[in-house]
């Protein structure tokens, strides 16, 4: 049985700095409620943190802690070969907060023929992000 406040599918990625992708997420992406952090013994700073969004969260986890041994896409340079899409209350207003941020845009927000107003961008670490808002 999964733990209570944990989703049936829960992304985990892999970050540069954890702190750096915490702040980044809850600023340009309004993830709030950092929790269950660990940190390195030495060096204090956190390997790991978990992050909600409305009713969903995600895990991040520092290249090389915790048993890792994957990278961040831009540390390996790659391009993510997973994308993560998230349904906001405003697409266009969570674009222009993003590259705000210092995310990178991969599309503007446009019309999609399924019915949704979406946008593609990657984030400081090279991870792919879908947002999406119903097109009215």
């Amino acid at each position: 049985m999964k733990q209570k406040n944990m989703n049936w599918i829960t992304p985990y990625l892999v970050v540069v700095d954890v702190q750096k992708s915490v702040d980044f997420y809850c600023q340009a992406f309004r993830f709030t409620n950092p929790t269950d952090q660990y940190y390195d013994e030495k060096t204090k700073k956190p390997i790991f943190c978990k992050l909600s969004y409305k009713n969903s969260c995600i895990m991040v986890g520092a290249e090389g802690k915790l048993g890792a041994v994957d990278q961040a896409p831009n540390t390996g340079n790659i391009n993510s070969p997973v994308g993560i899409y998230v349904y906001c209350d405003d697409v266009d207003q969570l674009y222009q907060r993003a590259i705000q941020y210092g995310a990178v845009s991969l599309y503007a927000p446009e019309n999609k023929f399924w019915g949704d107003r979406v946008c593609k961008l990657k984030d400081l670490d090279g991870h792919i992000w879908g947002f999406a808002s119903p097109n009215s």
